[in-house]
């Protein structure tokens, strides 16, 4: 769930995206160095199916991509 601006932007975007791709690793490299998954290879994908992200931001000049604000695009 994201918003911008107090725009819900359903489908995410650049915010979401940038967001995601941090916690993401930060969690895949955590697991790696713990015991009991030092013999399993812990995948992004499997981080990212169990991952639940809120982001509420204030952009300046944001662009979506569309009328509908579905999609944040502005980098």
């Amino acid at each position: 769930m994201s918003f911008v601006n107090s725009i819900c932007t359903t489908k995410g975007g650049t915010h979401v995206d940038k967001v995601c791709e941090q916690v993401i690793k930060f969690v895949a490299e955590k697991l790696a160095k713990e015991k009991k998954f030092k013999d399993q290879k812990v995948k992004p994908a499997t981080v990212k199916s169990n991952l639940w992200v809120f982001i509420n931001c204030q952009i300046e000049n944001p662009a979506f991509d569309s009328q509908t604000k579905d999609t944040l695009t502005t980098k």
